[in-house]
């Protein structure tokens, strides 16, 4: 049943747009989306007036009235004229927009509510989906931020930001591998999305276990979601990590050593705690409610076709999903994601390529930067030498891409810098 009240505030909306549209639009627009409208005349106005800004045209009644035309969805004059007549003259417009974009959510979030009652109910969604389908439910009661900046307000945003960089106000945060920093103006970016590609057993989960020890112990917070191992296996291989522990030594050995090395590392670890997930079933929605419950610095997810997906047809379908789901982490959170991805099957003597990303050409399309591993140099594990691990930075929207060899010790499962860059 349509509210009449909401009914008039999107009257009031569409009356001030059609008059001062060019100075209200923006705020508008930051408060309500296309989807809140309840009148189909009023959401034909207001999608009007975004195609004419975006096109930087006036608005006005007869623009908008031609551009419902061309969306096809015509608005009579006569509609036009009775929200012009009937719009209040005050700047109450923000605070319509805002309470019809509020009942609008409400009303979604009652639907989707309800149809999680009612799958439990019937037996026909599992608990954990029940639990995933709410939190995706609950992610998105928020109001759009999708407001229209000018380029001299994006240019001033970007002159600050650089300033800020060079008075330290702002940091990226370290791999710990300054060899890859380099690559990536000093190290990982807020908002961006970084994938990890390797073949099996070529080390890109002990990589990943490196990288969030390193940002770990610059007293920044990380949640590492595993879907393959147990947190105390988790724990285990950072033990090894920190103390440089061979794994036989860790298990086996007696000596006071040894034990000495396992006290140590456990001190550091509950210095720099790295945070596991406790739940298999994830979706990215229910590891996006993970991060705004303990504000992590970092996100590490070990591995994307792991991830549980939401909605899609077809395997290609439910990894585009993931990988814009975690894009949008990313963005939302306002933290680098780090993910680690499977590759297509190839030969163990090729070195991968970015068309290898396993399940969806939209993982290379989503990823800021992509880095692809190679063994080039298998040690014998007996040796107390290490393996050489290749990481190709194969794509990189912060600068170039290239070849960094890292030494990779299998026993202790610790990954060192080499500092050569080719």
């Amino acid at each position: 049943m349509l509210d009449k009240t909401f009914l008039n505030y999107e009257s009031f909306i569409v009356g001030r747009l059609c008059q001062d549209g060019g100075q209200i639009f923006g705020d508008v627009f930051s408060n309500l989306t296309e989807d809140d409208f309840q009148l189909q005349d009023a959401k034909a106005v207001f999608k009007a007036c975004h195609a004419l800004t975006m096109q930087q045209m006036e608005i006005n009644p007869v623009a908008i009235v031609e551009q419902t035309k061309l969306q096809g969805h015509e608005v009579s004059t006569t509609f036009i004229k009775e929200c012009i007549n009937t719009s209040p003259t005050n700047n109450n417009v923000v605070l319509y927009a805002q309470k019809i974009h509020e009942k609008a959510e409400e009303t979604r979030l009652r639907a989707l509510l309800s149809a999680v009652v009612d799958g439990l109910a019937s037996e026909s969604i599992t608990l954990d989906e029940a639990r995933a389908d709410t939190e995706e439910a609950l992610s998105k009661i928020t109001y759009s931020d999708e407001g229209i900046v000018s380029a001299d307000i994006a240019l001033q945003s970007a002159l600050q930001d650089m300033e800020d960089r060079a008075s330290g106000k702002i940091t990226t945060i370290s791999t710990g591998y300054p060899s890859i920093d380099r690559y990536f103006s000093g190290g990982l970016e807020n908002g961006a999305l970084y994938i990890i590609g390797a073949r099996p057993a070529c080390g890109k989960s002990t990589l990943a276990m490196n990288l969030a020890n390193h940002i770990a112990l610059q007293n920044r917070r990380v949640l590492f979601v595993s879907l393959e191992m147990t947190k105390e296996q988790l724990s285990r291989i950072r033990l090894q990590m920190v103390g440089y522990i061979n794994h036989d030594d860790l298990f086996y050995a007696k000596s006071e050593d040894v034990q000495a090395k396992i006290q140590q590392a456990s001190e550091v670890i509950r210095k720099y705690p790295v945070d596991f997930n406790k739940a298999q079933y994830l979706t990215v929605s229910y590891i996006s409610k993970l991060c705004r419950s303990r504000r992590y610095d970092v996100v590490i997810i070990d591995y994307l076709q792991l991830v549980t997906p939401k909605g899609g047809k077809t395997r290609y379908e439910e990894v585009t999903r993931i990988s814009r789901g975690l894009k949008g982490l990313a963005l939302q959170q306002n933290i680098p994601v780090i993910c680690l991805s499977q590759l297509n099957r190839g030969s163990a003597l090729d070195r991968p390529k970015i068309s290898d990303l396993r399940d969806s050409g939209a993982i290379e399309q989503d990823a800021d930067a992509v880095m692809l591993l190679y063994l080039s140099e298998r040690a014998n594990v007996t040796e107390n030498r290490p393996s050489t691990l290749e990481v190709s930075i194969a794509k990189n929207r912060y600068g170039g891409i290239g070849t960094v060899e890292l030494d990779f010790y299998m026993k202790s499962r610790v990954i060192k810098d080499r500092s050569i860059v080719r």
